[in-house]
Order: C-alpha cells, then sequence, then structure tokens
C-alpha cells in the first residue's frame, strides 16, 4: 500500500508547478478535456492541491473537481 501512494504522489509532483507557490497553476489537456492544478497551500510537509476539469462544459455539473493533499 505505501509503495502505491510513493507512486501516486511522483506521478502528481509530475503535472504540478515547479514551485509551491500558493496560487500558480499548471494546465493540461487530455483529449477534448483540459484540467488546471492549482496550489492551495504550501507548508512544510504538505501542499494542498486543487485539480479541476475546466473544459468541456456539457451541463453545470459535468465538471468534476477535488482537493488533495499529498504529503511529501
Amino acid at each position: 500500500m505505501m509503495r502505491l501512494c510513493e507512486t501516486n504522489f511522483a506521478q502528481l509532483r509530475r503535472l504540478l508547478p515547479r514551485t509551491d507557490a500558493v496560487g500558480d497553476m499548471a494546465g493540461y489537456q487530455v483529449g477534448s478535456a483540459q484540467y488546471r492544478l492549482t496550489i492551495v497551500e504550501s507548508t512544510r510537509y504538505t501542499t494542498l492541491v486543487s485539480i479541476e476539469q475546466t473544459a468541456p462544459a456539457v451541463s453545470y455539473w459535468s465538471l468534476p473537481s477535488m482537493t488533495v493533499r499529498p504529503v511529501s
């Protein structure tokens, strides 16, 4: 289980902005979907990241988002 967590953390880190400054963003497109990762909070051992799908918008409920706190 720990190996899975470490692998997921390493893969998420590759997608995040290079700095851990609050407000930094990175955007990605996968097929026709667009995603934005935003640093919401940054502390010594953790970073709070918002992951949002920004397009395509089919209806008001079709743009999922989540907030995750990976531990470094």
